[in-house]
């Protein structure tokens, strides 16, 4: 997790169990020639004695008990473009068989078992070697294949014995190595360690599972206790399971480990809001922005909570900022319609607001506040309404929203519907009372 998350943030491997392909004895003795061949009947021929799936793993678990030291490798084709005067089938097929051949030749007489997981991936169990010397053979099988042809192969490293993990346990890790490889990009290698968790925490973080994601990072801390990365991907998670205290104790350590990490001081702010101690959360923005060049976040935060308090013209200054920084999302535009319009600077919020519905037409807020600004300017006052009634179908829960409608509608002696958004507006947070006592005082006899 590159620092966090939307929540705590917005800037993150298969578990599933390695099945594999067993071939014994690994092919012919010696490298073979290369043949031309279509779909996995070719493979087969060549290959006579692969077993698939479960059979291989259990194989793979009988040589665990009696290999105290052992790698496995997770061998996967990049993508690649078949080319015009070649069916695709063959073209793949070929390919599938030329990667075989070239973990045969490196391979052969490490007394180990390769296989072939699908028609993109392979995987290796290799006793008695260690990460370093599975990495050398991972660049062999890589330039062995690229002696045969252009395409290449991404390749995960897991090694037994490995921390407090368990043999069969190698089975996951090397997939999460393989991901780790993959993100690298084309031809990558990666040896499993505390980043490959990492990895796979983010992946499970943006699939909503938060505990599992905590998990991996916390297994990541302890192949590498200093990765202030990993402590701040841990402690959003904790932020997003409300565990506040603890979110708060690792950004601690974070910064401890790293006193200029501006990202862990934004993430201990937005735990800090969610605490709703507001003071605080803005003094860690500030120190996130101090330290982060061009740190939109900060400033988005910095700018909205100075305008929360009534100091729009500090907040106008960051947000300005931000806008500048990235001037994409709709809702810095928004903010800044608001720290506009409390400036009374009317011209330049309905400029921001209809930057922020460019962005966003779904906008509520902005929409609204348009059709409020259309009034305030003396525009014409349908348009007004027509425009907050939009806004309301958007967000009906939406008591600014209905609030501003039925201003609009008592303008326009709509009395009897000015007094349903009103009531409405009352009911969902914003306080109408004046208003409804107003109409109260003017229709008596219908005021109920």
């Amino acid at each position: 997790m590159a620092g966090g998350r939307a929540s705590t943030t917005g800037n993150r491997c298969s578990t599933r169990e390695f099945l594999l392909s067993r071939i014994e004895p690994c092919g012919p003795k010696g490298p073979a020639a290369r043949k031309s061949s279509v779909g996995l009947v070719a493979f087969y021929r060549e290959f006579p004695n692969v077993l698939m799936g479960e059979a291989f793993a259990l194989g793979v678990r009988r040589r665990m008990r009696q290999a105290p030291r052992f790698a496995m490798l997770a061998v996967r084709i990049d993508r690649f473009t078949p080319k015009k005067d070649i069916p695709n089938e063959r073209y793949a097929s070929q390919l599938l068989l030329d990667a075989a051949w070239a973990i045969d030749a490196c391979c052969h007489g490490a007394d180990g078992l390769w296989g072939l997981l699908d028609r993109r991936s392979f995987g290796c169990f290799l006793p008695g070697r260690g990460p370093d010397g599975s990495r050398d053979l991972a660049a062999r099988i890589q330039n062995r294949l690229a002696s045969l042809r252009e395409e290449t192969v991404s390749i995960g490293v897991a090694a037994y014995p490995m921390a407090h993990f368990k043999p069969e346990e190698t089975f996951r890790n090397v997939q999460k190595a393989l991901r780790h490889a993959l993100m690298i990009g084309p031809g990558g290698v990666a040896v499993f360690d505390a980043v490959s968790l990492n990895i796979s925490g983010d992946r499970l973080f943006d699939s909503g599972d938060i505990p599992a994601a905590a998990g991996e990072f916390q297994t990541a801390l302890s192949l590498d206790p200093e990765n202030v990365n990993v402590r701040n991907s841990l402690g959003v998670c904790y932020g997003r399971l409300e565990r506040f205290d603890e979110a708060m104790a690792v950004f601690r350590e974070a910064l401890v480990l790293d006193p200029r990490e501006p990202m862990t001081f934004y993430n201990a702010g937005l735990v800090s809001l969610m605490r709703k101690d507001r003071r605080r959360a803005l003094r860690y923005f500030l120190q996130a922005d101090a330290l982060g060049d061009g740190f939109f976040e900060a400033a988005l935060q910095i700018g909205r909570l100075h305008l929360e308090e009534g100091d729009a013209e500090k907040g106008r200054f960051f947000l300005e900022r931000a806008a500048v920084i990235r001037p994409a999302p709709g809702v810095v535009h928004r903010h800044l319609g608001d720290c506009y319009t409390q400036l009374e600077r009317y011209k330049e919020a309905l400029r921001a607001y209809k930057k922020a519905l460019k962005h966003n037409p779904s906008d509520a807020a902005a929409l609204s506040a348009v059709g409020h600004l259309f009034d305030v300017l003396g525009e014409n006052l349908d348009i007004a309404v027509l425009i907050c009634q939009n806004s309301v179908e958007i967000a009906p829960g939406s008591g600014l929203c209905r609030y501003r409608l039925g201003r609009l509608y008592y303008k326009q002696h709509r009395l009897d519907d000015a007094l349903h958004e009103f009531l409405l507006a009352s009911e969902y947070g914003c306080d109408a009372s004046e208003d409804i006592e107003a109409i109260q005082r003017r229709r008596p006899a219908r005021a109920c």
